[in-house]
């Protein structure tokens, strides 16, 4: 399991040691203590390929490679008390007929508000909700665009301002250029309309009608 941990063992440490050096005022989750040892290891159930965090640290995202497609998804870990534990991982199953070369979701990056997390998932680019996926209640993907079938896009960037997003195609030879401004738009009005139903069951079941 050494292997599987190692880019979460990195991304603890550099975490840590960036947070430390910010001295930052000691938040409810307490999830910038020092970890009382200088390695950690967590097990996950695939193979972490991208990590990212949010911006205040507390929660990790990796994205999971597996020969199994119902171990592939993206795992939530979370930062507390100096220690990092696996809460959960959403499933993103790989499409059916895939080569084992393209297992499943691959490079990942946050917007820098922290409130996506956009993931590269072979021939499509998922945008999940950032709060969904911390709170559990909800299906966290609320876009999805693809660059065509077989394009295989593996990494995902953004601007500093968060308007454009650059997707790697490999298979496809392309790099796709995102107006991310203009994405946003629909999906953070679906993902408000997800988040309001959050507080109301019976919206949730008309939701889930249409």
């Amino acid at each position: 399991m050494r292997n599987i941990a190692t880019l979460v063992q990195a991304a603890f440490l550099l975490a840590t040691i960036s947070f430390a050096r910010a001295a930052p005022p000691a938040s409810k989750s307490n999830c910038n203590q020092v970890a009382a040892t200088a390695l950690t290891n967590v097990e996950l159930p695939g193979h972490p390929f991208s990590i990212a965090t949010t911006p205040d640290g507390c929660w990790l995202f990796a994205s999971l490679t597996s020969e199994d497609p119902k171990s592939n998804g993206v795992a939530v870990l979370r930062r507390a008390s100096g220690q990092i534990t696996l809460e959960r991982v959403y499933p993103i199953a790989a499409e059916k007929g895939r080569p084992a070369q393209r297992p499943g979701p691959s490079g990942m990056v946050m917007t820098h508000d922290g409130k996506l997390l956009i993931v590269a998932n072979d021939d499509e680019i998922l945008f999940l909700d950032v709060q969904a996926m911390i709170s559990g209640k909800l299906d966290p993907i609320v876009e999805r665009l693809s660059d065509g079938p077989g394009a295989g896009s593996f990494y995902v960037n953004v601007t500093r301002d968060d308007e454009h997003l650059f997707v790697s195609d490999e298979h496809a030879k392309t790099i796709s250029v995102i107006d991310l401004k203009k994405a946003r738009i629909a999906v953070l009005s679906l993902s408000r309309i997800l988040i309001q139903a959050e507080t109301s069951s019976d919206s949730i079941r008309k939701l889930s009608k249409k």
